[in-house]
C-alpha cells in the first residue's frame, strides 16, 4: 500500500489484497539519468512474467508518473473496476509487437481548428471511416476488407456526453473472437500504426480532389480552414533564404496517436474529464466491461503469427455496394465471400 500514496483512502480501503500490483515505477524505459528500479522494463516482475500487464496513471496535468505492473490483464481490470469511478485516471500499455484487433480513436474538439467543419453525426462518420478502411485496405493489399462495423463485430465507447469538452470522442472496437467471420486483426500494433497513416495519406489525396470518389466522405473526416493545398513558408539554409511550397496540414477525425502505447478503457478517464461509456446497454460487470477496450489479442501461441497470412474462414459480402455494406441485412442475397484476415504489413524501415 505505500506504494500508492496517489490514491485516496477509499480508494485504497476498496482493493483487495489480490487487487494489488507486483510492482510500481516511474518509467516504462531505462534512460541516462533514470535508476534501474524506477524502470519497469527493467524489473525481474515484468521479465518474468510473459502475460504481466502495465497501467500508467495519468496525474493532474493528465501526465502518465507511474507505472504499475500486475499478473496479468484480468488483474488490472479488477483493480480499476475496484477504484471509485473519479480515480480511473489510468492507460493501459500496449506493447509495438502486440497482436490486436483494429480499433480507433475517434475525437473531434470543440476549438478553432474545427471552426466552420459541418457537425456531422456520428452515423455520417462510421461510413466515411468504413469507406477509406476499405479503400486504404484495398489498396494494401487489394483484398476486401472485413466487414468490421456489423453489429456483431463492432463495440463503441462514447465520452462525449454531457459535459464533454469535445463534439466527438469515441473508442471503436472490433471483435477478437476468432470464430467471428468478420474479425479485423493485425499481427502487430505498429502494423495498424502503419495502416493508419497511411489511412490519413488517402484522405488528403481525397480531400484536395473535388474529383475523387471519396472526396465527400474525405471531407467529413478531415478539415483544415484554408482553401488551398499549398503555401509558401520562408526557409533559412546556409547559402540564405529561399521560399519553398508546403502542403497545409489537416485536422483528421480519427487519430494515428491512438494507436501508440497507451490506451485508454472503458470506465476510465482523464483528470476532470468524462468516462468511456458503451453505446449500447449491455450488463456486465466492471472487469468485463474494462475488458472489452482492450484490443490485444492473447493468443495460445503468439509465435504463429509470424508465419500465418491468413485465416481461413470465409464471411459474407451482401450485395450492398462496398460503402453502404454496413449491417449486412438478413433479407440481403450474398452475392461473393471473402476472408477475414491477420494483416501482415511490411512495415517500411
Amino acid at each position: 500500500m505505500d506504494r500508492l500514496t496517489f490514491l485516496s483512502r477509499a480508494a485504497l480501503d476498496a482493493l483487495k489484497k489480490d487487487d494489488l500490483p507486483l510492482a510500481v515505477t516511474k518509467w516504462l524505459v531505462f534512460k541516462a539519468g533514470r535508476k534501474l528500479a524506477d524502470c519497469m522494463y527493467e524489473l525481474p516482475e515484468f521479465k518474468d512474467r510473459a502475460g504481466a500487464t502495465i497501467l500508467s496513471w495519468l496525474n493532474v496535468d493528465n501526465s502518465p508518473t507511474k507505472r504499475l505492473l500486475f499478473e496479468s490483464r484480468e488483474h488490472a481490470w479488477r483493480y480499476l473496476a475496484a477504484l471509485p469511478p473519479s480515480e480511473r485516471t489510468y492507460y493501459v500499455h500496449i506493447p509495438k509487437d502486440a497482436p490486436v484487433a483494429f480499433y480507433l480513436d475517434i475525437d473531434k474538439k470543440y476549438d478553432e481548428r474545427w471552426e466552420g467543419h459541418p457537425r456531422y453525426d456520428w452515423e455520417q462518420t462510421l461510413d466515411a471511416l468504413d469507406t477509406f478502411v476499405m479503400h486504404t485496405y484495398y489498396k494494401l493489399t487489394k483484398k476486401i476488407a472485413p466487414i468490421w462495423t456489423d453489429e456483431s463485430s463492432m463495440t463503441v465507447f462514447s465520452a462525449d456526453g454531457p459535459g464533454a469538452t469535445k463534439f466527438l470522442s469515441k473508442h471503436v472496437h472490433t471483435t477478437k473472437d476468432p470464430a467471428n467471420p468478420n474479425r479485423f486483426w493485425f499481427s502487430r500494433r505498429s502494423s495498424l500504426t502503419y495502416f493508419l497513416k497511411r489511412m490519413q495519406k488517402e484522405v488528403a489525396e481525397a480531400y484536395w480532389d473535388p474529383e475523387s470518389k471519396e472526396h465527400t466522405a474525405a471531407k467529413i473526416l478531415a478539415y483544415t480552414r484554408y482553401k488551398e493545398r499549398f503555401h509558401e513558408v520562408k526557409v533559412k539554409r546556409k547559402d540564405g533564404e529561399t521560399v519553398e511550397k508546403k502542403e497545409r496540414a489537416l485536422d483528421f477525425v480519427f487519430d494515428v496517436q491512438g494507436s501508440l502505447d497507451q490506451w485508454r478503457l472503458p470506465l476510465c478517464r482523464k483528470s476532470n474529464g468524462v468516462p468511456l461509456c458503451c453505446n449500447d446497454d449491455r450488463k456486465m460487470e466492471g472487469a468485463d466491461f474494462i475488458g472489452l477496450g482492450d484490443p490485444v489479442l492473447v493468443l495460445q501461441d503468439v509465435k504463429m503469427l509470424k508465419t500465418l497470412k491468413t485465416l481461413k474462414t470465409s464471411s459474407m459480402l451482401t450485395s450492398r455496394s462496398l460503402k453502404k455494406r454496413r449491417r449486412s441485412p438478413k433479407n440481403t442475397k450474398p452475392t461473393e465471400t471473402t476472408e477475414s484476415y491477420i494483416i501482415l504489413l511490411r512495415l517500411p524501415r
